[in-house]
This record gives C-alpha cells, structure tokens and sequence, in this order.
C-alpha cells in the first residue's frame, strides 16, 4: 500500500473527518471571536479534540508531496499550538511537526506572542533528532545573495529552484 493509499484510507475516515471539521470549526470561532468581542469561543465549539489522534495523522501527513494533504498536517499544527496547554506535551509536538514542515516562522511567531516559551522545542535529546533537524534545516535554506539567506517552507524552496532549472514559473 502506498502512502498516498495510506493518508487517502486515513483522511477519509468518519473519525479523522469528524476531528478535523472540529479543527476547523475552533480556528473559525477563534477568528470570529479575534475580530468581534460579542462572540464567544465556547459556542462554537465542541471541547473534545484527540490532539493525540490529529498529531499523528498530521505526522503522516507531512510526509506526502501532495499540498492538500501537507496543508492538513499545517493546520492541525497550528490550530494545537492554539488550543492545547503549554503542559499536556502536546505543543511539543506541534513544534517538531512545523520543523518537518520547514514552516520556522510559525515557530517563532508562536514564541513571539508568548504561545511558546522561549526555549520550547530546542531540547532535541537524541543524535538522529539532532541530525534529522540539521538536515531539514540545510535543505530548506535558500541562498539570496552573498552571505545571505533565509530557511524556506517546501513551496518556497520548490520555487526558488525553478529559477535554477529554467523552468516556466506561474506564480499568482
């Protein structure tokens, strides 16, 4: 079975569609309630997510090329970092997925808005977490000039070498 059977089985399931429609009822309400005093978060929202649940599929999930599926895999990991206690383990998680993500500039954002704590996520405890975030890391810089660089998300790394392959670009 590949992986693309794999996350289609997992993502179609009553469960996973049930979880992660609550995923993004609560990011909803969190904006409704962002832009509107009046409205209240508890309203809109069941209270029960399997964070447990989500961030493993999640984890599956940001292995596929595929946008939709790494696009699932984003918002589940943002929307923990959001709705879960800093003590449950669970934003941990999150952060090392956003690092699998390449998507560093949520991570310090969330550390910006007092979300994470500082040093959240930097105890990386063995040798292969240590060389497997070296090498996302390396792989997801992108070189802009001399001595100069930024580490990129996976769209923007694919298109930075769509330069370097002369390739047709459509960018919108």
């Amino acid at each position: 079975m590949s992986l693309d059977q794999v996350l289609s089985t997992l993502t179609s399931s009553q469960y996973f569609i049930v979880q992660y429609n609550e995923v993004i009822e609560r990011s909803g309400a969190k904006q409704l309630q962002h832009h509107s005093g009046a409205n209240k978060l508890e309203h809109y929202t069941n209270p029960e997510i399997d964070w447990n649940y989500l961030l493993k599929i999640a984890n599956l999930l940001a292995f596929s090329p595929k946008f939709e599926y790494r696009e699932k895999a984003l918002r589940i990991a943002t929307s923990n970092l959001l709705f879960t206690n800093k003590n449950d383990g669970f934003q941990n998680s999150s952060v090392s997925l956003l690092r699998q993500l390449s998507n560093f500039r949520t991570i310090e954002l969330a550390k910006k808005k007092g979300i994470l704590e500082e040093n959240s996520g930097s105890e990386v405890s063995t040798v292969s977490e240590v060389l497997a975030e070296k090498r996302t890391e390396i792989f997801s810089k992108i070189f802009v000039g001399e001595n100069q660089s930024f580490i990129g998300n996976n769209f923007q790394n694919e298109f930075w070498d769509s330069f370097h392959s002369n390739r047709i670009v459509s960018e919108s």
